[in-house]
């Protein structure tokens, strides 16, 4: 049988590894495979997703780690909780209980928020009626409606209600091009995806 002491370092290890390898993974996903690379990019065979689904699946690793460390650590933190109160102790668990509410309360804000929709170049909220969005002017949803290069930018703003400008804008083309222009000539020369 491996020895209490022997135990709580090999638990400490994994949860300093998985940490580490949880930094680098987000570090590697944040400046070597940035948002939008996702098809275009990979590393040792794996596309940003696939680089996402292990950064995820660490994270997973690190909570079981901490939750076991948590474990052994258990009659520690019950005799700390139960012992004879100090003077100013409760202060310090005044601060350390509002410091973990604050702390659960940000890593809920993002179950809690609502959800955008990317199209188009555009963020939409997802909470809004369709009709209120720019792409629905004619009554036609962008989401049914299908772009290909054989579309001008003039049909595009025709199907989507988005205007010309805002395309070039989003898809960084030059302003004096001719409306008149097909996408997949200008997807080649100006090497963006549709």
């Amino acid at each position: 049988m491996m020895k209490r002491q022997t135990l709580n370092f090999l638990v400490d290890a994994l949860a300093l590894a998985g940490l580490i390898f949880l930094m680098a993974t987000g570090l590697f996903l944040r400046y070597i495979l940035p948002p939008g690379s996702g098809k275009s990019l990979s590393v040792w065979g794996l596309t940003r997703h696939e680089w996402g689904d292990i950064h995820f699946y660490i994270a997973v690793f690190i909570v079981a780690v901490l939750s076991l460390h948590l474990a052994l650590h258990w009659q520690w933190i019950a005799c700390a909780i139960q012992k004879k109160p100090r003077e100013g102790s409760g202060s310090r668990v005044a601060l350390g209980v509002a410091g973990l509410v604050i702390l659960l309360l940000i890593a809920a804000a993002p179950f809690l928020s609502p959800k955008d929709k990317y199209q188009d170049g555009v963020y939409h909220k997802t909470h809004q009626s369709e009709k209120s969005h720019p792409e629905n002017k004619r009554g036609n949803s962008a989401s049914t409606e299908t772009l290909r290069g054989s579309m001008t930018l003039v049909e595009v703003e025709q199907s989507t209600g988005v205007p010309i400008d805002h395309i070039l804008k989003e898809l960084r083309i030059p302003e004096n091009v001719s409306s008149d222009e097909k996408l997949g000539s200008l997807r080649h020369r100006y090497n963006f995806e549709m």
